[in-house]
């Protein structure tokens, strides 16, 4: 059985295309949760400032609870993105695959 070079090499390049993409989804989102974790740090470490002995610092604050919100669209934003990614490969794997092959099968 002989296989389609254009259809190994298209498949090929939509893997790379979607390998790329995800790498790049994933670096960005590292290192915006590094700044998140630094502002949160800061913000969290704030509560403890001028704290008496005996009392608990309250976590609600609207600074924490604002990092949390960024946080969830952050999140989302990914989602979206790498759903994005994944539909156009499988967009791109279903045009390769459609296309004729102009090998001839004998039966």
């Amino acid at each position: 059985m002989t296989y389609p070079l254009e259809q190994m090499i298209g498949i090929s390049h939509a893997n790379t295309q979607l390998v790329r993409k995800l790498a790049d989804i994933g670096y960005s989102n590292w290192e915006e949760h590094v700044r998140m974790g630094g502002r949160f740090t800061s913000a969290f470490a704030d509560q403890f400032k001028g704290l008496t002995p005996g009392t608990i610092p309250t976590l609600k604050s609207e600074t924490v609870s604002g990092l949390f919100d960024d946080f969830v669209q952050k999140r989302t934003a990914a989602f979206a993105d790498t759903k994005a990614a994944w539909d156009e490969w499988r967009s791109c794997c279903a045009e390769v695959m459609s296309k004729p092959t102009g090998v001839e099968r004998s039966g």
